[in-house]
């Protein structure tokens, strides 16, 4: 991922909250634009995060599942 690529998906993301608050601001609103917007801009932010996770993991493409917390003590209800 290049940091062009990158700043230019913050960018438009910016963009499209701004034009998001201004319908809001206006007297009537647009649902449906509102609606369309708000669903792009998380796409980006989406896309964004891919692109992170992948840069940030070393490898191109790769998917990578959370680990799971290591619990010491899994009865810790039955102690109180």
């Amino acid at each position: 991922m290049s940091v062009h690529h990158f700043k230019s998906l913050l960018f438009r993301s910016a963009k499209i909250q701004e034009e998001i608050e201004k319908e809001h601001q206006s007297r009537w609103p647009n649902w449906m634009r509102l609606l369309k917007l708000k669903k792009l801009r998380l796409a980006i932010k989406d896309r964004i995060e891919r692109l992170a996770y992948r840069s940030s993991s070393g490898k191109r493409g790769a998917t990578k599942t959370k680990a799971r917390p290591q619990h010491t003590n899994n009865n810790h209800w039955q102690n109180a």
